[in-house]
């Protein structure tokens, strides 16, 4: 069983084919032509002489492509006590012979070279080349990630590459397992060192026990700061089953790094449970279009060994957020606002509005700061807290029938919690609000009390966006804003009410003195009779603007006694704070019934 899974694990070709089957294959670039002659056998190839390839599509000319590596080792006991293992940042030479069409390999004292019969069909696929040579009780295997324009792991200027060398003894088995990315480096002067940088990424690579060792693959986001060098990545992966190929559970990742002053390089952490390892990298192309990295982690008899690879996707400019391709990362605020609800099995119709069960506890967190990971292409939505996964949507959920020019529906059962997400579609065509750096949505669940009728609705609602820089924020002039409010309220002083509001508000903004003022038009509704409180049809509110956060908070006057008034705060999007959206929040008193007071959770957006 060791044996199998080491050999299945380590080779990386579940991986491959696993992301194939998601869909990764079948992209528009230029696949890897099959080379001719060779075989396996013979003395490695001569190191070739470094030439001038352009990118990585084949055909390429003889070079020592520059590179980033590291390497593994481990030996695991046949009777399944506990092996031994190792990893480490190291220095290879990654070359590519065009007479022969040999790629060799060299680590950290160890050297191979791979050819065109070493090529196996039935492990490679679109996505990787998997190559193979024997000898005796040894076996090498070199995956390559394919190069292309578009896609997962198809990259035009970087790839990917893991060499993996085992031996089989009489009561261990022994190997070693070498990491790296390679390909046609970005000159140090053609590095930006202004603006900021977005880039999806795809992460690889090996976790090693004491006992067996797991592949994983997954995708993310790295953010960089090209004016100070800060360098964010998160996303997410899974470990796959040697044995049957199949993805585990996802996992979240996360790491920064710092970018070098003046050369191309960079160099940080990434956390991959259950180490934080070291990662070192580079971009790649003749204006760092893409990037590529190895990490490695060795501790507590764990160790680690991966790459990760991307392009950049175009956030964070000034062509809003339906120019981004592929998952972008959003800090995204919200104000979550529960109650209970009598409803049917099928969650969605309340029969007994007016009678609410008071022995359901209710309540209202204030707002928060997590993170929604958007794909507009794929129309997904991935919600994360503090690093741990919370919701996926995907197209598959969408309903179509609910769906429309303003939003996009999307259902979604996980046990026994209904979850709805309800988004707006960014761009033009949108007749609510026409956003272009900001968006905003809602997402409901509904779980029912111990097995009863009960039903517990939680609403966030939220909003995210291409946040202004603050480091060109305005300090200058003014701006005028016109946007919607939406949200729930209900009775927090025992009257059993429930209420919808909606709105719209204005805000003009002084940036040279960081003041805000305006009017909210709230219009607050009971949900179960549909009348209307009799609030002013204006409520003015004046607050202040923090450029150093690209941040704003306002609030409203008090309406009465126990009234904190309504409060909208967050932050500016677009290149020029173009547009603002945030929480709403606050507590008012009911003018017909100043005994009666409201909490109210919901989100503003303006442009």
């Amino acid at each position: 069983m060791v044996n199998a899974r080491f050999a299945a694990g380590a080779s990386l070709a579940a991986l491959g084919l696993m992301l194939a089957a998601c869909g990764g294959g079948g992209v528009n670039s230029t696949p890897t032509p099959t080379p001719t002659g060779g075989g396996n056998g013979g003395s490695p190839t001569p190191t070739p002489s470094t030439g001038t390839n352009d990118d990585l599509i084949a055909p390429l000319v003889s070079e020592s492509f520059r590179n980033d590596a590291a390497g593994g080792a481990a030996t695991f006991n046949k009777n399944g006590t506990q092996g031994s293992n190792s990893a480490k940042a190291s220095s290879a030479v990654i070359a590519y012979d065009s007479s022969s069409q040999r790629y060799t390999i060299t680590n950290q004292g160890r050297s191979q070279s791979f050819g065109p019969g070493d090529k196996d069909a039935s492990l490679s696929n679109s996505l990787i080349d998997v190559y193979v040579r024997k000898s005796g009780s040894s076996t090498d295997t070199l995956t390559l990630t394919r190069p292309g324009t578009s896609g997962p792991l198809r990259y035009k200027y970087v790839g990917a590459g893991f060499w993996q060398h085992t031996t089989e003894g009489a009561s261990t088995i022994s190997g070693s397992m070498d990491a790296f990315t390679y390909g046609v480096v970005t000159p140090a002067a053609a590095v930006p060192r202004s603006g900021q940088g977005n880039f999806t990424t795809d992460i690889l690579g090996v976790i090693v026990s004491p006992y067996d060792l797991v592949s994983f693959s997954g995708d993310g986001v790295m953010k960089v700061r090209f004016d100070t060098g800060k360098i964010e990545l998160n996303g997410r992966y899974s470990t796959i089953d040697p044995f049957t190929g199949q993805a585990n559970p996802s996992a979240i990742y996360d790491g920064e790094a710092t970018l070098d002053g003046s050369a191309n390089s960079f160099s940080g952490t990434l956390s991959i449970f259950p180490l934080r390892n070291s990662l070192q990298g580079r971009f790649y192309g003749p204006s760092a279009e893409e990037v590529g990295a190895t990490f490695v982690g060795s501790s507590d008899g764990y160790s680690i060994t991966g790459t990760l690879t991307g392009r950049r996707a175009g956030a964070g400019g000034n062509d809003g957020l339906l120019s981004i391709a592929g998952d972008q990362s959003f800090a995204w605020r919200t104000g979550l606002y529960t109650y209970p609800e009598i409803a049917t099995a099928s969650f969605g119709i309340v029969l007994d509005a007016g009678n609410k069960p008071a022995a359901v506890q209710t309540d209202v967190w204030a707002p928060s700061l997590d993170e929604v990971v958007v794909n507009f292409e794929k129309g997904s939505y991935r919600f994360l807290q503090s690093n741990s996964p919370m919701m996926d949507f995907s197209a598959a959920d969408k309903v179509g029938g609910e769906s429309n020019a303003s939003y996009t529906v999307y259902r979604k059962q996980e046990g026994q919690t209904l979850n709805e997400l309800r988004v707006a579609n960014p761009g033009a065509g949108n007749p609510t609000i026409a956003l272009t750096y900001s968006s905003y949505g809602i997402w409901t669940t509904k779980t029912p009390q111990n097995g009863s009728s009960n039903v517990e609705v939680g609403k966030n609602y939220f909003t995210y966006g291409l946040l202004t820089d603050p480091s060109i924020f305005p300090v200058t002039g003014s701006a005028s804003y016109k946007g919607i409010i939406l949200g729930s309220g209900k009775s927090i002083t025992g009257e059993g009410n429930y209420y919808d509001v909606s709105g719209t508000f204005g805000a003009n903004v002084n940036f040279a003195t960081l003041a805000i003022t305006g009017s909210l038009n709230p219009i607050i509704r009971n949900s179960q009779t549909s009348q209307a409180l009799s609030l002013p049809s204006s409520l003015s509110f004046n607050g202040q603007v923090s450029a150093s956060s690209s941040s704003f908070a306002m609030g409203t006057p008090s309406l009465g006694a126990g009234d904190g008034g309504l409060t909208l705060a967050g932050f500016f999007y677009g290149p020029t704070a173009n547009e603002m959206a945030g929480v709403l929040s606050g507590q008012l008193a009911n003018p017909g019934n100043t005994q009666e007071w409201i909490m109210v959770r919901g989100l503003g957006v303006a442009k």
